[in-house]
């Protein structure tokens, strides 16, 4: 047992940084006595570090075929194999997402800001739309110009930390420790950036205490990632066996049926419903909201809540409100003025 979590701390050492690894053989060990058949329960002690050491790892167990089991009568060994294969899930461009991470950039509201500025056709939702298809194309570019990959610019800034303080130990010198400041604090940003977008990817809300949180929000990716829709079974015994067959049949299935024209008559109802409010509340709730109850709205809507098709979510309205506002408040009016008729 001591060798073996020895076996755990030089493993725990190659797992560093947010690179993908795989971990794989026979660890002599099971996870817990479901794993088994027969003979005397293992070591709850053993299999609890075990645990312990893969959840502190952030390991995920991969999806296997072939043998669970290896009588010992015949033969206790068994090859293994590691296929592997594209992802399904990664076909068609890309979505345009918004990423948290920009917010705070110190350049990002001045070039939102520039890019909003610039005149588009129409009026309302048409403007609205346009001026945010533009903000959108523009952002993908500036977000590779100025972040690119997250983990590119922190290994970059490590092995500077890296080189400084070998600098240091050999001949110190203040300039030298100035700069290992800097770039110290630095790597923290960067880190938190790092944070930030792996959280919004793996859609929590909200935040793991300590310093794994990157092999967590890792391992929870790779989890949503297992659990994936492979294929689905239609109501007519279609079988659709890619997730791009999913989706498109998803596609077609809501096409369909929002396109379908209603061949019953609903019954009016109205003689048998009483009013529950008032024409003067009625009224009320058909104003127009002023600018700042829409604001006020909008910052009860949590910042890293789902986006909308257009890869926008509240994040991106709340932290540009003051550039966006004049568009933003038009097509609520315009939407309201036809609703209300």
């Amino acid at each position: 047992m001591v060798k073996r979590r020895e076996l755990w701390e030089h493993l725990n050492d190659q797992v560093v940084g947010s690179d993908p690894c795989i971990i794989m053989g026979d660890f002599n060990i099971i996870r817990d006595d479901s794993e088994r058949r027969g003979g005397r329960p293992r070591p709850r002690a053993a299999m609890e570090d075990f645990n312990s050491w893969i959840d502190h790892c952030g390991l995920i167990e991969m999806r296997s075929l072939g043998r669970s089991y290896l009588a010992r009568s015949t033969s206790d060994h068994s090859p293994m194999f590691l296929e592997m294969k594209k992802d399904l899930f990664a076909y068609g461009p890309p979505p345009f997402r918004f990423q948290q991470m920009w917010i705070d950039h110190p350049d990002f509201r001045p070039f939102v800001e520039q890019v909003w500025q610039e005149e588009v056709a129409g009026t309302g939702l048409l403007r609205l739309a346009l001026k945010l298809k533009k903000l959108r194309g523009a952002l993908r570019v500036w977000n590779k110009q100025i972040f690119g990959r997250t983990e590119f610019h922190l290994q970059e800034i490590q092995a500077q930390i890296d080189s400084l303080e070998s600098a240091l130990q050999q001949d110190w010198d203040p300039t030298t420790e100035r700069e290992l400041l800097v770039k110290t604090a630095k790597l923290a940003n960067w880190r938190s950036r790092e944070e930030t977008r792996l959280a919004q990817m793996a859609k929590l809300r909200w935040n793991v205490e300590g310093d794994q949180n990157s092999k967590f929000f890792h391992a929870y990716l790779s989890y949503k990632r297992k659990k994936r829709v492979m294929e689905r079974r239609l109501q007519d015994d279609t079988v659709l066996k890619t997730p791009e067959e999913v989706h498109l049949g998803a596609v077609n299935y809501f096409s369909s049926f929002l396109q379908k024209e209603s061949l019953e008559n609903a019954p009016d109802l109205s003689q048998i419903i009483s009013p529950v409010i008032t024409a003067e509340e009625s009224a009320l709730l058909c104003d127009i909201p002023s600018i700042d109850e829409v604001k006020k709205a909008l910052d009860s809507i949590p910042s890293n809540s789902a986006p909308g098709p257009d890869g926008f979510g509240a994040g991106f309205f709340k932290s540009s409100w003051d550039i966006i506002k004049i568009e933003s408040m038009s097509t609520v009016e315009e939407f309201l003025e036809v609703e209300n008729g």
